[in-house]
């Protein structure tokens, strides 16, 4: 079966940078959808206080997604027994 050129793969993640499920299956499908998939997916990341100890432990895991986040946004609600300080500092 022949391949796409990479080129054309390349557009066709591109067409689907918001669709974040699609680009999940795309990211599991095939190892050349894999890196493109993933910089869309990890473009924008939105997060809460209690999602940023998950960031942190999927950063570690995976350090090459760092240069993927172009974008952080952080919703904030102050509410007792989270360190929020002591996670910023870690990001």
């Amino acid at each position: 079966m022949p391949e796409l050129p990479p080129e054309t793969i390349n557009r066709i993640i591109d067409y689907l940078h918001d669709d974040h499920g699609t680009l999940a299956a795309c990211a599991l499908a095939a190892r050349i959808v894999h890196f493109a998939s993933r910089y869309h997916r990890f473009s924008t990341v939105a997060l809460n206080l209690r999602r940023i100890p998950r960031l942190i432990q999927l950063l570690d895991s995976a350090p090459d997604l760092a240069h993927c986040i172009s974008s952080l946004r952080l919703d904030v609600k102050f509410t007792s027994g989270i360190d929020f300080i002591g996670d910023l500092e870690v990001l």
